[in-house]
This record gives C-alpha cells, sequence and structure tokens, in this order.
C-alpha cells in the first residue's frame, strides 16, 4: 500500500474493516479486513505475532477535478452494509494538507461490493461520519464532521439525509 494511511475504521460481525485513503501519488483506495478478536487479543498485550490481515480489497473511487477520492472515515450499517466519506484532496502524500475540492458519500454492500456513491454539493472536506436509520426504516440521517485545515477556522457539523435504497 506504500505510505500506509489508516482514515476509517467498521466493527462488521467478527471483522475489523480499516480503510486506507488514496492520495494524488498513491490513488490506491484499500480495505483491510482482520479478525476483530485476533486484533483485539493483541492490543491487549495478549502478545504473539501482529494479526495479519484475511483479505484486502482496493476501491476505484473515481475523481472529482482530477483529483482522487481518497477514505477519511466509514460508519456500520444494517445488514452488514457499511458507509464512508471519501474527500479529493490535492496533496501527494499521506501527510501534508492539500486544497479539497470535493467530498463524496458512498455505500458499500455487505458483499465488500460500492453499492452507491454520491458527490456532496461544495468543497467541504468531511472527515469524519455517522449514519442514523429514521423511522421509515429506508432514509439515513447523516453526520458529517468536516476539517478546513486551518486552525482558526471551527470544524462545521453538517446533516444530511441519503435514501437507503440510494
Amino acid at each position: 500500500l506504500g505510505d500506509l494511511n489508516i482514515e476509517g475504521a467498521v466493527l462488521r460481525g467478527d471483522d475489523l474493516l480499516l480503510l486506507h485513503r488514496a492520495n494524488q501519488s498513491q490513488p490506491r483506495n484499500a480495505c483491510l479486513r482482520f479478525a476483530w478478536l485476533e486484533v483485539w487479543r493483541w492490543l491487549q498485550g495478549g502478545g504473539g505475532a501482529v494479526p495479519l490481515a484475511r483479505d484486502t480489497v482496493d476501491y476505484d473511487l473515481g475523481a472529482i477535478d482530477d483529483v482522487a477520492l481518497g477514505f477519511t472515515d466509514a460508519t456500520a450499517l444494517p445488514a452488514g452494509q457499511w458507509l464512508f466519506s471519501a474527500v479529493a484532496e490535492a496533496t501527494h502524500d499521506s501527510y501534508h494538507d492539500g486544497v479539497c475540492v470535493g467530498t463524496a458519500i458512498g455505500i458499500v454492500a455487505a458483499d465488500g461490493r460500492l453499492r452507491a456513491l454520491h458527490r456532496l454539493a461544495g468543497r467541504w472536506k468531511v472527515e469524519g461520519d455517522a449514519a442514523t436509520v429514521l423511522a421509515d426504516a429506508q432514509t439515513l440521517e447523516l453526520t458529517l464532521v468536516t476539517d478546513a485545515d486551518d486552525r482558526s477556522q471551527p470544524a462545521s457539523c453538517l446533516t444530511v439525509q441519503l435514501a437507503l435504497g440510494a
């Protein structure tokens, strides 16, 4: 994966999913799947070898204005699905910030396939997300937190609704 940049994590059943974020020099987004109990024991000092990923799945999220989208966070959804945020940030490494040209929100099905990808209006740099299934069981209410990459600018908290079947 090159310069590893884990930006999101999701617990899904017995699996821990860690999301590696792409950048302009390394446009590879990847989901590394680990056995959660193995990772938990290791983190608690249970000894043994560092757990190895069960598998790695690459995701082509496309680009906005020729800037690759890269994972920034994720959250679990019902039935084994997960939602993620991805930002198109014009930077060539995993550490230095660049100009944000846009954000997309996506849904991955329980089988690991990218099911939906929706671009947000504006140039928000969404770096945190949470989802609540509303009473109709068909709508997600997303809470999204932004990062302006400027200590003098406060983060924004956005609320967006998205049809779960979208």
